[in-house]
């Protein structure tokens, strides 16, 4: 059986064509080329192994009957009226879930409120009632209306995203009149069924089970291309000379003396070297960590670099699209630079899917050609292009103490950081988010500099058991001090709580810090009281850098 993976970009180039321009039967008689678009989602999703023939059609007839409300087969009026019951539904969810919280009935919901109605027991309550206010008080007055709540409200997704809606089920309507009948859609399924059934037993087999999912597979990333392309993620097309490179490392080892998105992001540097030569160079980056990018070397070669990540300091877009990333680069102009949202990019750093060869047809359909070289990585200090010859720091090469900084909390950053800590001019990140020097340095090394100034002392001498205790004010919380880099913090009733995010940290009163347990006393603690600036939106002025 042809494998289906090279039809992702006439999909995407040519949808029409998706078998719903076969005539009825059609599919039995002459089913879909090797080079021909993909399957319709909507007829591949039931198939599976051990499925029956006669049971597969009346399963993909199923939700045709129930949305054809007056019998005459599936057209406009039956799709217009599911999404109005969808969304109908999704507005009676969130009135439920608002007036739960509203104990004393004045149709508004105050924060202590959603406390209230979160579990008592929840040590996570906090945050979570942060994020429900975020969500739901859209004017920021402290208050959240049930009108705010019911306007905030994303447009549901209907079971045509990704399945048999009527849209997605009209989609298939085989000669263009506007209505698909229960006979057209048996004989589209039974086309679908037949394809894959290549023994003719009227059962799927294993092997044959296999092919489905491939195939699946392959549908999947022809609708993720195209909500990208819908939601504005287009990019220059590589020039005929061009070598397109696509690298996914995790992130880097070395920590940036500036951060892109915001101040509560750890944002690291990965520095490239562009070697000599005479291709123009088209590349591609993803990392799951915030990154700067440091160019060095033939930067002439760039032709383009399109970057991303799935850290950023913004607020989804009220559709839960991720539309940019904390991510930057410097040494190369800014004409030359896109900065994408994740969602915009398949999944680069996933070596089972590039194996798959899925990623490279996206990348393809959205970059005019497949990447001449695909590769994920795990987090890396240095990378050589177009070789990309990688090198990560290893023990023993770990860096000297800065001056400036505790010796001793750094040798402990440099242990998770062996790249130890870069120094990054703003105003020379190319980014999409906003760039600014931390007022706090994030992880260890921002301990190390707050022990150094006298802002903080510490006791222990174990890497995984120092307690922190603060001894002046600090403007912010070091960011992600998360898992093995959570800490404690002794806080005196005199000291302000500072921003930013603890993550993972505890704050402990003088008090509990003086307990013999007081590291169990951390982590059965409920989170302390955090002041968190809002996200911002793409639009908001708070994004425009400052002269």
């Amino acid at each position: 059986m042809p494998s289906p993976i090279n039809r992702l970009s006439l999909a995407l180039v040519a949808p029409g064509l998706l078998l719903a321009a076969a005539a009825p039967g059609a599919l039995t008689a002459a089913p879909p080329s090797a080079d021909g678009p993909p399957f319709a989602e909507v007829l591949i999703e039931r198939l599976r192994q051990g499925a029956h023939r006669e049971n597969y059609i009346a399963q993909t007839l199923s939700p045709l009957r129930q949305l054809d409300s007056d019998g005459d087969g599936l057209d406009a009026k039956d799709a217009a009226r599911e999404e109005t019951v969808a969304r109908t539904r999704e507005r009676a969810r969130i009135a439920g879930e608002f007036l739960n919280m509203d104990f004393n009935g004045d149709l508004t919901v105050t924060r202590a409120e959603v406390l209230e109605f979160l579990s008592a027991g929840d040590e996570r309550r906090g945050a979570a009632a942060d994020a429900m206010f975020q969500r739901y008080d859209t004017n920021r007055d402290g208050a959240a209306s049930l009108a705010e709540a019911l306007a905030a409200a994303p447009p549901p997704r209907s079971r045509g995203d990704s399945g048999a809606g009527a849209a997605a089920l009209l989609a298939l309507d085989p000669n263009g009149d506007g209505r698909l009948t229960a006979s057209e859609l048996a004989a589209l399924a039974g086309g679908a069924f037949d394809y894959f059934d290549s023994d003719r037993n009227g059962t799927l087999s294993a092997d044959e089970a296999s092919a489905i999912r491939a195939e699946q597979r392959l549908v999947r990333e022809v609708r993720e291309v195209r909500e990208t392309r819908e939601a504005g993620c287009s990019f220059p097309a590589p020039s005929p000379a061009a070598r397109l490179i696509a690298y996914a490392p995790h992130g880097g080892q070395t920590v940036s003396s500036v951060f892109v998105g915001s101040p509560d992001i750890e944002t690291g540097v990965i520095d490239v070297r562009i070697e000599p030569g005479a291709q123009p160079l088209y590349l591609v980056l993803k990392t799951y960590d915030s990154v700067i990018w440091r160019f060095t070397g033939a930067t002439a070669r760039i032709e383009r670099v399109v970057a991303t990540g799935y850290k950023t300091g913004r607020a989804n877009d009220r559709d839960g699209r991720r539309a940019s990333a904390a991510v930057g680069v410097t040494g190369v102009p800014r004409a030359k630079v896109v900065i994408t949202g994740p969602d915009c990019l398949p999944r680069l750093e996933d070596q089972r899917e590039i194996d798959s060869g899925v990623p490279q047809e996206t990348l393809a359909a959205l970059f005019t050609r497949k990447p001449d070289v695909i590769r994920a990585d795990n987090p890396i200090g240095t990378l050589a292009i177009p070789s990309l010859t990688m090198a990560r720091f290893e023990e023993g090469e770990e860096p000297a103490p800065l001056p400036g900084f505790d010796p001793a909390i750094w040798q402990d950053a440099v242990h998770f950081f062996p790249g130890g800590l870069a120094s990054v001019t703003a105003s020379e990140v190319v980014a999409a988010e906003p760039v600014g020097d931390y007022d706090v340095l994030p992880s260890k090394f921002g301990l190390a500099r707050l022990v150094a100034s006298g802002h903080l002392t510490f006791e222990g001498t174990a890497f995984f058991a120092r307690k922190f205790t603060l001894q002046k004010p600090i403007a912010r919380w070091p960011a992600e001090m998360n898992g093995a880099l959570s800490t404690a913090f002794v806080k005196p009733d005199s000291i302000p709580m500072p921003q930013g995010r603890l993550g993972h940290s505890c704050v402990l009163t003088v008090e509990q810090g003086a307990r013999a347990n007081w590291e169990r006393v951390c982590r059965e603690a409920p989170p302390a009281v955090q002041t968190i600036p809002e996200p911002v939106r793409p639009s908001d002025d708070r994004l425009r850098r400052q002269p």
